[in-house]
């Protein structure tokens, strides 16, 4: 189930625009497990770990498998239907090319808010400004 939480916030950077997303609570996603986020039209996974928050894009490249259901550990996601690979940081594939994984800047505010950045060629971004 997909949480739908478009709060979107904008600041502009050298050429492009980028879109703050508040996701809400951390807490949200317990410790080493991942949760898919419906952002206006788009879905984005979302993993909590140790070291941090990540997003990625929903689906695995190579068969389209549910990425927020992945399990997830040692700064990797491994896809739930096929075992594909990909570092968690950089989405880059690992022990395969079915494709890097595009993922978004996230990071956890002082109020504990999962924050993930878009850029004004996303998708979502496309759809709201229209």
């Amino acid at each position: 189930m997909a949480l739908v939480l478009p709060t979107i916030s904008s600041m502009t950077a050298s050429t492009r625009t980028r879109y703050v997303v508040n996701l809400g609570n951390a807490e949200l996603i317990p410790l080493g497990e991942g949760r898919e986020f419906q952002v206006g039209g788009m879905a984005i996974a979302v993993f909590r770990t140790r070291d941090g928050i990540f997003a990625t894009q929903v689906a695995c490249p190579h068969m389209g498998g549910p990425l927020a259901d992945s399990l997830v550990g040692a700064n990797v996601i491994v896809c739930p239907m096929h075992s594909c690979t990909y570092e968690i940081r950089t989405g880059v594939p690992v022990g395969h090319n079915y494709g890097t994984l595009r993922t978004f800047p996230a990071t956890i505010n002082l109020q504990g808010e999962i924050l993930v950045t878009l850029e004004d060629h996303d998708p979502v971004v496309m759809r709201e400004r229209s």
